[in-house]
């Protein structure tokens, strides 16, 4: 019989952050502090004569440690060293089932070690959960001593570490260049589809056009069109078109919500339970500025506000429909449907609706192609997503 303990590190107070390369020195603070604990627990083991034996678990982290990552603030950053070989810190995480089956067996071992090293079969870089989290990072160059922490521990414990992919060869100039052609073509491609796809559904829709210009322009007057700073990139700004929904005012910011559904006529309320209100952008599509698919473009306003979050947002051109448009859109309507002033809506869109629709736009623009853009146009067009295809992405993203 043992006693199972996995202690974590004494309270450390020192000066300034600990470094990474120190983590798993026993010299050094943060594992000068671990090792504290541990001799802490055995002592307290050695209190009960005849008791069960002491056995002590050095585990890396337990998967799940990305909601970290995910729980930030919307906009807020994580800095991360950026080691010699130019890498980031990696961590060992240990799936919670397999932690259990490793503490089974020691209950049944007869005569158990005191001390175990419990790692995962490789390691995840830190910047890497970061950007699955959607949580933009920044960078900082780590002291020249600096190892990736399981490289370290592996040197520490006296063992050949196998290879880690920081170790393998720089990729050739030849292979560099060749996926960056491979992306420029992607690119490409998607661009010349938008721009076939705009002029097709212009001369398709022009009498749908001409009929929802016709009837703002007989029921609710001038101006039949509504226009809107948006930014393509950030320092990159141009006129969003649309078909106006709400009455005329002298000033106007910010996202709609409870607070401006006064405004909204009754044209407009049919035409943004359509979607109609958005065929204008056919204009921005064949300019350039818009896509078909992808991030919605955001007000300069959240772009200042939430600069880093936005550069890595807006890499992908932004579009008239989206992954968050189609899964978020309803819920972000009903969240700032409930608000009723101007500061209650945007403290409601900054801290609910921004992060999670960059978490969205992010999670996409990694699996995105020519393929699921067109799955996400007829998606739109016929508004449903198969609760078969969400339940696949929940898997996927996992």
């Amino acid at each position: 019989m043992c006693c199972i303990s996995l202690p974590p590190p004494s309270t450390y107070r020192g000066e300034g952050p600990l470094g990474e390369e120190d983590a798993p020195d026993p010299q050094a603070p943060y594992g000068a502090s671990k090792l504290r604990m541990e001799n802490a627990v055995d002592d307290w083991h050695k209190t009960f004569e005849g008791g069960p034996r002491s056995v002590i678990l050095r585990i890396g982290n337990v998967a799940g440690a990305d909601m970290l990552f995910g729980n930030m603030r919307a906009g807020q950053s994580v800095t991360l060293h950026r080691l010699p070989d130019g890498t980031a810190p990696r961590r060992s995480y240990i799936a919670p089932a397999d932690l259990a089956r490793v503490i089974a067996a020691l209950v049944q071992a007869p005569d158990p070690a005191r001390i175990y090293n419990v790692a995962a079969p490789a390691v995840t870089g830190m910047d890497a959960i970061a950007t699955e989290a959607g949580v933009p990072i920044r960078w900082q160059e780590a002291p020249e001593t600096a190892l990736p922490r399981g490289l370290a521990e592996h040197r520490q414990a006296g063992r050949r570490p196998a290879p880690w992919p920081a170790e393998r060869p720089a990729a050739a100039p030849d292979r560099r260049r060749a996926a960056s052609r491979a992306v420029a073509m992607k690119r490409g491609l998607l661009r010349l589809l938008d721009v076939l796809y705009a002029i097709g559904m212009t001369v398709l829709l022009a009498p749908l056009l001409v009929y929802v210009a016709f009837r703002v322009w007989r029921e609710d007057g001038r101006p039949i069109l509504y226009k809107s700073e948006r930014m393509h990139a950030p320092g990159k700004p141009f006129q969003l078109w649309k078909f106006r929904t709400m009455t005329v005012v002298e000033t106007d910011s910010g996202v709609s919500g409870g607070d401006k559904a006064a405004r909204i006529t009754p044209t407009g309320k049919w035409l943004r339970a359509k979607r109609l209100d958005e065929l204008p952008q056919l204009w921005n599509v064949l300019r350039g500025d818009l896509g078909f698919v992808g991030p919605r473009a955001p007000l300069r306003r959240y772009v200042e506000m939430y600069p880093d979050l936005y550069a890595e947002v807006l890499k992908d051109r932004p579009g008239i429909t989206g992954m968050a448009s189609m899964v978020f859109h309803r819920t972000e309507e009903r969240l700032l449907a409930r608000t009723t002033t101007p500061e209650e809506t945007e403290a409601v869109y900054c801290a609910r609706c921004i992060p999670r629709k960059a978490r969205l736009d992010l999670l996409y623009a990694r699996r995105r192609n020519p393929c699921t853009d067109m799955r996400l146009m007829f998606a739109t067009v016929f508004r449903r997503v198969s609760m078969h295809d969400r339940q696949t992405r929940g898997r996927k993203d996992r």
